[in-house]
């Protein structure tokens, strides 16, 4: 494991981000691991142990041929395709036994539990935050909150210098600190996920909320946009299966309004929907684009944000998606700021609500 200072060894930024606690582990996203680990496999077996553990090897055998070959499933224990041992992950969103969404410490969604106990580890490049400034009605800095520089979704501006931001973990909360090249910004993102003392019911919720904070230290005034890109998936051959669909909503409870994007994921073994959402406060704005192709350019999405600021935000579902096709939605949640000061931008909520399997939560009561 290696000590505080050295994971934070190559940041250059100044910035400390707003209410961020001294203790966690702080990590700069520009941080490359100079340890390699590899997973234990068959291949790590000795001659001697096999000769000592052919009872257990010949039943695993046996077990590993039925699950893989008869029941058509992912082994739990899987010596013969190990996953790599890779130095992403972050703190998971989500409570305790409803499943989990992972988000690596350099912002990327990279392990999926939608059924308690089934990981899918698998980075999907198209669920990412953007941030829009614009100053004077006119777009001064658009970027994606991403350090890679992938192949995909090549209308997009990727690579952001991971030299000035910093991400830091205290489960169940995480903070992400982004110093915004050139701009005098800064955004802290607060990961947030329900886990609450003596208070199992709301703790097991499968939802977790992200809140964006602003720290304006120019002379001028700023706009600014947080959009969430969403894939309708989770990066594996399901996502192509089509019938997949999304749609707008838009909820009002107790004089507080929350607008979003459902996306019904309509596998036929357990079809669940996710859905994003921010909350509508005083002088913001939540627009929406039902439906983009994950696998194309990308270029439409991000020159419609380009442009104002905003999203189109088109009335009713979008179209159930063909056999073959990927599809994904976006949120964006806009908040004008004055000249100076620190102020929350938006609060979007990310969270799931499985229609079939382990992850819907029931509760009981007893009494006398």
């Amino acid at each position: 494991m290696e000590d505080g200072a050295r994971l934070m060894g190559s940041f250059e930024g100044t910035a400390r981000g707003h209410q961020v606690p001294p203790s966690g582990w702080r990590i700069c996203l520009a941080h490359q691991f100079a340890e390699k680990r590899k997973p234990y496999q068959a291949s790590d077996v000795s001659a001697s142990d096999v000769v000592k553990h052919l009872g257990l090897g010949m039943r695993y055998l046996r077990w590993w041929y039925r699950k893989t070959h008869v029941e058509k499933k992912s082994p739990v224990i899987d010596l013969f395709n190990p996953l790599p041992l890779r130095q992403i992950y972050g703190c998971p969103l989500g409570g305790f036994g409803g499943g989990t969404i992972t988000r690596g410490w350099r912002g990327e969604f990279c392990r999926w539990q939608l059924n308690p106990g089934m990981y899918h580890y698998k980075t999907v490049l198209a669920d990412q935050f953007t941030v829009c400034l614009r100053r004077e009605g006119r777009t001064v800095y658009q970027q994606v909150l991403s350090v890679e520089r992938p192949s995909a979704l090549q209308g997009w501006n990727w690579g952001y210098c991971g030299h000035y931001a910093f991400y830091h973990a205290l489960y169940p909360r995480a903070w992400t600190v982004y110093q915004l090249p050139g701009q005098d910004v800064v955004l802290t993102c607060r990961q947030v996920s329900p886990i609450i003392p003596h208070n199992y019911q709301d703790t097991s919720l499968p939802v977790g909320v992200f809140v964006w904070e602003l720290e304006n230290g120019g002379g001028e005034a700023v706009d600014v946009s947080i959009m969430l890109t969403l894939r309708n998936g989770l990066g594996t051959k399901e996502d192509k299966r089509g019938g997949h669909w999304n749609e707008p909503f838009s909820v009002e409870q107790a004089g507080a309004r929350v607008s979003g994007v459902m996306l019904h994921h309509c596998s036929p073994g357990n079809p669940y929907t996710l859905a994003i959402s921010a909350r509508e406060q005083a002088g913001t704005g939540v627009t929406h684009l039902t439906a983009f192709d994950p696998a194309g350019s990308g270029r439409a999405v991000w020159q419609d944000l380009l442009q104002d600021g905003r999203l189109g935000s088109p009335a009713g579902e979008a179209p159930r998606g063909p056999r073959g096709q990927r599809g994904g939605s976006e949120l964006r949640g806009r908040l004008p700021r004055p000249a100076l000061g620190g102020w929350p931008v938006d609060r979007p909520v990310a969270c799931r609500v499985p229609e079939a399997g382990g992850a819907r939560g029931e509760f009981g009561s007893s009494s006398g």
